[in-house]
């Protein structure tokens, strides 16, 4: 019988040191940078923390830069840009400095041509040449007075339409 419990030990012993030790798992890893890389070796996301930077950004297969998730510390301004597969911007969503929101669809050379935005004098829908001027803009003031601007190739308000009193169609 002693025999037979010796070699339930030793087999017991035996397990347990043909196991590998699992290595310990860290509540925490600090880094500056990752970079996520797919199955080729190709860089596929990077988040990143630099200055007063910290980025969020995918790349696509050609390594074009497809979407960013920023925030930038010094400005305090934070956005999400969304560029097409050109690497031309086509969407940002964003808060400005002054704590606005924003919304910006680009044509295709990557130029603001519509923007939504909730500025300090209340919201508004402003609109862009091809080459990001802004060309008109309805807004609605603080009082609730609805106004359509409309501007030169400079960007310069040239007139300026109250909404209420006009004649409406029904």
């Amino acid at each position: 019988m002693p025999t037979f419990a010796m070699l339930c030990l030793i087999t017991a012993a035996g397990g347990c040191a043909g196991q590998a030790a699992r290595p310990a798992v860290q509540a925490v890893v600090q880094a500056q940078r990752f970079v996520l890389v797919d199955d080729s070796g190709a860089r596929r996301a990077e988040l990143e923390s630099h200055d007063t930077v910290t980025s969020l950004v995918f790349y696509d297969e050609r390594g074009e830069i497809r979407l960013l998730v920023g925030i930038d510390g010094r400005s305090e301004r934070a956005l999400i840009l969304v560029n097409r597969a050109d690497a031309t911007p086509a969407v940002q969503l964003g808060v400005k400095p002054s704590g606005e929101p924003m919304l910006g669809l680009a044509g295709p050379e990557g130029a603001p041509r519509i923007i939504l935005d909730l500025r300090a004098d209340g919201p508004g829908l402003r609109l862009a040449d091809d080459n990001g001027v802004e060309r008109a803009d309805l807004s609605v003031g603080r009082d609730g007075g609805v106004w359509f601007t409309l501007r030169d190739g400079e960007g310069n308000p040239k007139t300026r339409l109250p909404l209420e009193g006009v004649e409406t169609l029904e």
